[in-house]
């Protein structure tokens, strides 16, 4: 079941709501602050979110079910709670253990542990996010394209939809590193844009934007067009060519609506190359980089 969607607009962010270790500047912050609103996540007593550390199994299944609107109202039989040697029938996580089980999102392994402690990795996170919302027989892709996931992996189904609906984004080698285990934030950055992925017009994205130097002048872009210093535009690792996005500098509230008319930043920690006309409406060229938010055009 997918949540009910708000728009995330850039001036509804109030940073006061969410924790001391995270700010607007921060990349996840939009998929933290929406759960924060829904209540799926609280951070830490002390205050902290604690966003980039590992999330580890019983975390994750408690973020993946909240997120999924699953009711935990279920009483587990003696002979469920025995199954996992390692859950204590009294921990705060037992609950969501004992539903997902009974739903079929996890089994546990073989030695019949549960391993609430260990970290998630990208594989494991997939997987039970798909099952918690019945999406568990999904098509074999047809193709490979994900260089570093084959057709015949136990996740490649749920891998393969999460890239094709924007839901996980490659790396700019075209992997995702499965193995790979995912902090809070990026859990959180899944979710995120699994609930609302039919709502993508209403999702605010915050990274970095810098822009092309001169000698792409008159280049041709992976559109087709002529690349034009002096045209409002932006190339994107992914969005459909044509796509009007509006981009707002953080610290100063700027805006700048642009097209999407070619491919890049080729390097992971960027997300917009903007023209110059562009990124001079947001900020001074000499700044290089830009931290902003960016969302499709109404």
């Amino acid at each position: 079941m997918l949540l009910t969607p708000v728009v995330l607009a850039v001036n509804s962010f109030d940073n006061k709501l969410v924790y001391r270790d995270i700010s607007k500047f921060d990349k996840h912050f939009p998929s933290v602050y929406y759960f924060t609103q829904e209540n799926v996540v609280k951070g830490y007593p002390d205050g902290h979110f604690g966003v980039d550390e590992l999330v580890n199994r019983a975390e994750a299944l408690k973020m993946i079910l909240l997120a999924s609107k699953i009711d935990l109202e279920y009483t587990s039989s003696a002979t469920e709670e025995a199954r996992y040697q390692d859950v204590d029938n009294e921990a705060w996580y037992a609950p969501f253990v004992w539903k997902s089980t009974k739903l079929g999102i996890i089994q546990g392994y073989q030695d019949s542990t549960f391993r609430p402690g260990n970290p998630v990795n990208m594989a494991e996170a997939l997987k039970m996010t798909f099952y918690a919302n019945g999406l568990d027989n999904l098509p074999v892709p047809k193709k490979a394209f994900i260089k570093d996931v084959s057709l015949d992996q136990w996740f490649s189904q749920e891998t393969y939809y999460a890239v094709k609906n924007d839901i996980l984004w490659p790396y700019t080698d075209y992997t995702i590193k499965p193995d790979r285990y995912l902090t809070r934030g990026e859990l959180l950055d899944i979710l995120y844009h699994f609930v609302l992925q039919d709502y993508k017009n209403d999702i605010a994205y915050s990274g970095k934007a810098t822009y092309y130097s001169d000698s792409f002048q008159g280049d041709h872009t992976s559109s087709g067009e002529e690349f034009d210093q002096n045209l409002l535009t932006c190339a994107h690792k992914f969005l459909d060519f044509g796509t009007m996005l509006t981009v707002v500098n953080i610290e100063t509230g700027a805006t700048v609506e642009v097209r999407v008319n070619d491919r890049g930043p080729f390097t992971d920690n960027l997300d917009l190359d903007l023209s110059k006309s562009a990124f001079e409406a947001l900020g001074n060229l000499s700044t290089g980089v830009l931290k902003v938010y960016y969302f499709i055009s109404q």
